[in-house]
């Protein structure tokens, strides 16, 4: 695998004018829902690697959720303006909307509606123990998470005050409390 500081540059290379679409959510939802799709395709719980001091387990799922620095790494071989910035929770509260700015930042002229992409039901857990995070991982991932996200604001333009980042909100929405 490439290590993220050759990838953009190898895309400047190929495609210097080149656009992308770069699509965020909320950074615990990202965490957890990785941690659902590393479970279903390998059976294995990142969060108890984690716990057993498993360096690599704790950069898939903190270091992907560091937007600032993937998009940092991106704008020393792009213009910003050749980046859209999209919530992931823009797109699935009203698809055709977000297909639209997508559209409109191509330059391309608007799609017909199309018809909505539902949610992955499979990952529902009434239960709620897959959307419990350990307070130990918690401490890991916050706190590097959150001073991220500061750059990524400044860098992309994105309102991350969208997303209740305060740990106390991580807590509570990793227990399934929210």
């Amino acid at each position: 695998m490439l290590p993220l500081i050759v990838i953009p540059a190898r895309m400047a290379a190929l495609q210097p004018d080149r656009r992308s679409i770069y699509i965020v959510r909320h950074p615990l939802d990202r965490i957890l829902s990785a941690r659902r799709h590393m479970n279903d395709r390998s059976g294995r719980d990142p969060f108890a690697e984690i716990a057993a001091g498993d360096d690599n387990a704790l950069g898939f799922l903190r270091d992907t959720s560091l937007y600032g620095s993937q998009m940092a790494a991106y704008l020393d071989h792009f213009p910003r303006d050749r980046f859209h910035v999209m919530a992931f929770e823009d797109f699935v509260a009203d698809q055709n909307a977000a297909l639209g700015t997508v559209t409109d930042f191509l330059g391309l002229p608007p799609l017909h509606r199309i018809p909505e992409v539902h949610r992955n039901e499979r990952w529902d857990d009434p239960e709620g123990g897959a959307n419990r995070i350990p307070p130990a991982v918690l401490d890991l991932v916050h706190g590097p998470v959150v001073e991220d996200m500061e750059t990524f604001r400044r860098i992309s333009g994105f309102d991350t005050t969208r997303w209740n980042l305060d740990f106390d909100a991580w807590c509570a929405g990793a227990q399934g409390d929210t």
